[in-house]
């Protein structure tokens, strides 16, 4: 954790809290890849979307770009 920390990649919950016991949603994972990867958003490629992942969710573009890179 102080790793990822300290090289950008996580940063906790809103309360700077880190949960190492948690279970890690979906958004999250993606979230974490995109970071860990250095992998861009190419918003012309999007192909994929997800009918419970509404726009206005915290991590979408992070959701829709994972789901969308070969």
């Amino acid at each position: 954790m102080a790793y990822g920390q300290m090289h950008g990649w996580i940063n906790g919950y809103k309360d700077g809290m880190f949960r190492p016991d948690a279970s890690i949603t979906r958004a999250e994972a993606a979230k974490l890849i995109n970071r860990v990867t250095s992998r861009p958003l190419r918003v012309q490629s999007i192909q994929t979307r997800f009918a419970d992942v509404p726009a206005s969710h915290w991590a979408f573009w992070d959701i829709i770009s994972a789901a969308n890179q070969v």
